[in-house]
C-alpha cells in the first residue's frame, strides 16, 4: 500500500513512500519536528481586517498591534519581495498600499498609505499578489444589474496596465488564489451554480476543477509546500475542504459549527478562518485532527486573513 498516495498521510509536506511504512521530510527552510514541518525564522503572524484597521496578531492571540488604518478593509495580501501590503477599500472601492513597517519593534508605528489610483463603479471583492511577475489580481463584481456580473482583472503592482482577464460566465466571484509556481490561479464562484475554477494566470485555458456539493465557497487557499492541493471553505455548508489541484482526491477536513468561515489561510500543518456570524478566528491542524483552537475574537465580522512570514511563499523562481 502506497500510504502517501492519498491526502490523509499526515505528513505536513513531503510523503516517501517506504515498504510497508511511509516517512516525511521538508522542504529548504522548514525543520521536521514528530512529523510536522516548522517554518525556520520567527514565529509565523497573522494579518487581518478589522473595519478600517489592519491588524496582525500571533497564533496564540498573545501579541497583537495595528499597521494600517484606512476606511472600510475589505481584503488584503502583501508582497513578500518588497514587503509592501495591498489591501482592497471598500469605502470607495479602491485598491492601496503601503510598506509594511519593522512589526518586530513594538514601536513600530503606523504605516503610510498610498492611493493607487485603482477605483472602480463596481464592488471589489478578494485581491492577490503575483509574487513572482509582479502583478496584481483582483474580483470585481457588478451589483447595479439585477443578475451581478464578475470579472477577474490585473495590473502591474504600481497599478499601471489594468485590464480585465475574465469577464464571462462569473455570476458572484467570492475569492481568488494565485500559483505563481505552477502559473495558474483559482476562484471560487458562490452564484447560482457554486464551482471552483481555475486558468493559466493569463485567463487561457479556464477549467471547472470543483462543481458538486458546493453551498457558497468563501475563501480558497494553496498548500505551496505540499504539492500545492487547494483548501476551499463553505460559509453556506459550514465546512472546510481540500483537494488535488486538478479536483481529485477531494477530502472534508472540517465539518462543524464553523459559524460560517469567510476567509481561508494555509501555512506549515496549520488552517486558520474568520467567520461571518461572529467574528472570531480559528486554527486547527490541516489534516482536522485535534480540535479547533480561537485565535481573536474579533470585534467586526468578515475579516480578511493573510500568514506572514518569510517561507510561507517559494521564491526560488523569482
Amino acid at each position: 500500500i502506497n500510504e502517501c498516495a492519498f491526502f490523509g498521510h499526515n505528513c505536513s509536506q513531503n510523503c516517501i513512500n517506504l515498504e510497508g511504512t511511509y516517512a516525511c521530510s521538508c522542504k529548504s527552510g522548514f525543520d521536521l519536528v514528530e512529523d510536522r514541518c516548522v517554518a525556520q525564522g520567527s514565529p509565523p503572524l497573522l494579518f487581518y481586517s478589522e473595519g478600517p484597521e489592519i491588524r496582525f496578531i500571533d497564533y496564540q492571540g498573545q501579541y497583537q498591534s495595528s499597521i494600517v488604518i484606512g476606511d472600510r478593509i475589505q481584503a488584503l495580501d502583501y508582497d513578500p519581495i518588497e514587503k509592501i501590503i495591498y489591501w482592497i477599500d471598500s469605502f470607495d472601492s479602491s485598491i492601496k498600499r503601503a510598506v509594511i513597517p519593522d512589526i518586530k519593534d513594538p514601536n513600530h508605528g503606523m504605516a503610510f498609505t498610498q492611493d493607487m489610483k485603482l477605483q472602480s463603479p463596481n464592488k471589489m471583492i478578494d485581491i492577490d499578489v503575483d509574487w513572482v511577475a509582479r502583478n496584481l489580481y483582483w474580483i470585481e463584481l457588478d451589483i447595479k444589474n439585477p443578475r451581478p456580473k464578475g470579472q477577474i482583472m490585473t495590473s502591474l503592482l504600481d497599478g499601471r496596465y489594468k485590464r480585465s482577464l475574465i469577464v464571462n460566465d462569473l455570476e458572484r466571484p467570492s475569492s481568488i488564489a494565485l500559483d505563481p509556481e505552477q502559473g495558474t490561479m483559482f476562484w471560487t464562484d458562490a452564484g447560482f451554480a457554486p464551482k471552483i475554477e481555475a486558468s493559466w494566470m493569463d485567463g487561457s485555458e479556464r477549467r471547472i476543477v470543483i462543481k458538486d456539493r458546493l453551498g457558497f465557497p468563501s475563501s480558497i487557499a494553496i498548500d505551496y509546500s505540499a504539492d500545492h492541493r487547494i483548501f476551499w471553505c463553505d460559509a453556506k455548508l459550514n465546512s472546510i475542504e481540500s483537494a488535488s489541484k486538478d479536483g481529485s482526491d477531494r477530502t472534508v477536513i472540517i465539518h462543524s459549527i464553523l459559524h460560517h468561515p469567510i476567509s481561508l489561510e494555509i501555512f506549515e500543518d496549520q488552517l486558520l478562518w474568520s467567520t461571518r456570524d461572529v467574528g472570531e478566528i480559528f486554527r486547527q491542524d490541516k489534516f482536522g485532527r485535534g480540535v479547533k483552537v480561537r485565535v481573536k475574537k474579533s470585534s467586526s465580522p468578515n475579516a480578511d486573513i493573510k500568514i506572514y512570514h518569510e517561507k510561507k511563499y517559494n521564491r526560488s523562481c523569482k
